[in-house]
């Protein structure tokens, strides 16, 4: 495995103690709890549909979902089921983690499934939606698409 720069300076810091960390696999990476830019603030809006063709907010424990006039919540934080979703959603909004974003539609399904067994989901739509503001403008939100389509199996 190669060493990154951070690694580097640990091991020089440390001498032979973190080179044997290294060889043993006790290197850890702490990076999805960085500080959060205004990059990556923002909330995710996860919509699915039912059998019968309504729209529900599945994070709004199946709110009925109104499109695009959906507002914003009153308190972004709150919004998600826990701060490990929180911790989560964040570290989907960064570079290179594709890979991960395709893995939260049979997650997210299999949740619901789990929690409402009485209610199917026939499609899904995953957005991030980040709000931009600049000083004397109103301000405007963009939706980013992670996903959509019908549910995964």
């Amino acid at each position: 495995m190669p060493l990154s720069f951070r690694d580097y300076a640990v091991e020089r810091m440390m001498g032979g103690i973190g080179g044997i960390g290294r060889v043993a696999h006790l290197h850890q990476r702490w990076d999805m709890f960085y500080r959060v830019g205004p990059e990556i603030r923002g909330w995710p809006l996860l919509v699915g549909t039912g059998s019968d063709g309504r729209q529900l907010s599945l994070l709004e424990e199946g709110r009925s979902f109104d499109g695009a006039t959906h507002p914003r919540p009153d308190a972004p934080l709150a919004f998600y089921p826990g701060t490990r979703w929180l911790v989560y959603f964040t570290y989907l909004r960064t570079a290179g983690t594709r890979p991960a974003r395709e893995l939260l539609p049979a997650v997210v399904t299999r949740d619901w499934t789990r929690q409402h067994p009485e209610s199917t989901l026939e499609a899904l739509k995953i957005l991030f939606v980040q709000e931009s503001t600049t000083p004397g403008t109103p301000p405007s939100t963009q939706q980013e698409v992670w996903y959509d389509g019908p549910t995964p199996d």
